[in-house]
């Protein structure tokens, strides 16, 4: 499988694909900003962005990519992108939180 990595920034994307290398998928494309629009999903059907970071200006083209059928990966959305996948930040949680081993 084919998948590329949003350059947004361009630290997280390369510390992303190396770790992608290192699990063994070594066919990810690095890809800007500018190249969202011509992202096919039949050629590279997963896209991952590493940061959300000012991503809202790019969430129109990247919403386009899922509806074209490309799968999206990001991690801690934030914004008008959490918006269209539903999240909503409800702000911090009480501590302590732990999971109970059963």
């Amino acid at each position: 499988m084919r998948a590329a990595i949003l350059e947004n920034p361009p630290d997280l994307s390369d510390y992303t694909a190396e770790i992608l290398r290192t699990w063994g998928l070594a066919l990810c494309d690095r890809i800007g900003p500018g190249a969202l629009d011509r992202l096919d999903p039949a050629h590279t059907p997963v896209l991952i962005c590493p940061a959300s970071a000012g991503l809202d200006r790019f969430a129109s083209a990247l919403l386009n990519y899922v509806e074209r059928g490309g799968a999206l990966f990001c991690f801690l959305p934030t914004g008008e992108l959490a918006a269209l996948a539903g999240l909503a930040d409800l702000g911090e949680k009480a501590s302590p939180l732990r999971l109970r081993i059963a």
